[in-house]
């Protein structure tokens, strides 16, 4: 089973959301402004990939590289890694 991610902006604090393939990134609209969307692979040495981009949302992790931007995009990886217990 593919393992999915989105990114909540809440204007407050970024709260990522991990889900499986039963459901779509675009399920997620109505909880806030989605800012990345994707999906997570853990490997079997627990390292975790996060890959791809959602199509029903056109969306992948944010290619900003500049500012805070990049900072909260590293940051949520690492906090989606965190979720799913996979080594850095």
């Amino acid at each position: 089973m593919r393992t999915k991610y989105v990114i909540i902006d809440t204007g407050v604090v970024e709260v990522p959301i991990i889900f499986g393939e039963c459901q779509n990134h675009s399920d997620f609209k109505r909880m806030g402004n989605i800012v990345g969307a994707g999906f997570v692979m853990v490997g079997e040495d627990n390292k975790c990939t996060v890959y791809g981009e959602s199509q029903t949302l056109k969306m992948g992790l944010r290619k900003k590289t500049s500012g805070i931007s990049t900072v909260c995009s590293i940051v949520t990886i690492k906090i989606v890694r965190k979720l799913l217990s996979c080594d850095d």
